[in-house]
């Protein structure tokens, strides 16, 4: 599965066009805790890899409002847990913010 957005839409009598812009070849869900909520008090991500060859770093996808730059945030993945700081905005929709971001610590367990 690659991770996409519809950016526009056009619907027919007979068909349906759409143009979507493509995010990353690949993501993964997490469940992440902003450092400054409870534990037990988490939100879905979805965290994009680094595209080399468009040189586009890292991305995290999040509801629209959710984080902020300079938010801290935690979760875990394959048993080890991870700390990341939110960089920079590089995309808003009307749903979805995408920020960059950096590992804090790659284990923390």
């Amino acid at each position: 599965w690659s991770l996409g957005c519809v950016i526009w839409l056009i619907t027919k009598t007979d068909a349906i066009e759409a143009g979507i812009k493509l995010l990353a070849p690949t993501a993964t869900s997490v469940a992440a805790t902003l450092n400054s909520q409870p534990a037990n008090e988490s939100e879905h991500i979805l965290l994009l890899p680094e595209v080399k060859a468009l040189q586009q770093p890292a991305t995290v996808i999040a509801p629209r409002g959710l984080l902020a730059s300079g938010n801290t945030m935690r979760y875990k993945l394959s048993n080890k847990e991870y700390s990341l700081e939110i960089k920079e905005l590089s995309e808003r929709s009307t749903s979805f913010e995408r920020y960059e971001y950096s590992l804090i610590n790659d284990d923390l367990s």
